[in-house]
């Protein structure tokens, strides 16, 4: 009768800071947005690690926004002119992970219900004063989650 004579090794993990890690989870990542990112960087960071960007082109606006919502972080964005740089950031498995794209003021609105303007919340501005009443408070605006709203498929 034969028997093995070679012992079989398990599988080890991939190290945290691998390259081969970070390919993975971009990998995991990318198999689960749709539309799907234009590119995919996996960049080493100092002193170890890596980083991935996750390149959206403006009609792929949408893969963003799903992106943000799997990993339960908002898309930040900042007025351009007449278009949007609009990013989301976070980390999966130890590893950054940066999704961004430009879309026009048009495409942003597609997406947000109700349409939100540009304007800027004042942040609070304490005065001078012995009590609690001296602190002046601005109005503050609500925030939409523009991520959860391109997921449930609000406005789009």
């Amino acid at each position: 009768m034969d028997q093995a004579t070679e012992a079989t090794t398990p599988t080890a993990p991939l190290a945290v800071d691998s390259f081969e890690h970070a390919a993975a989870v971009a990998a995991r990542i990318v198999s689960r947005v749709e539309p799907k990112p234009s590119s995919v960087r996996i960049d080493p960071t100092f002193p170890s690690g890596w980083t991935i960007t996750l390149a959206f082109l403006s009609h792929e606006v949408r893969g963003l926004f799903r992106f943000a919502a799997s990993v339960d972080v908002p898309v930040s964005r900042v007025s351009q002119g007449d278009e949007f740089h609009l990013e989301a950031l976070t980390h999966v498995d130890e590893v950054e992970v940066r999704g961004f794209a430009f879309a026009t003021t048009e495409q942003v609105a597609q997406l947000q219900d109700p349409p939100v303007s540009d304007t800027v919340v004042p942040a609070v501005t304490p005065t001078v004063g012995t009590s609690p009443t001296d602190i002046v408070v601005p109005d503050t605006a609500p925030v939409l989650s523009l991520a959860k709203a391109a997921v449930s498929g609000r406005a789009l």
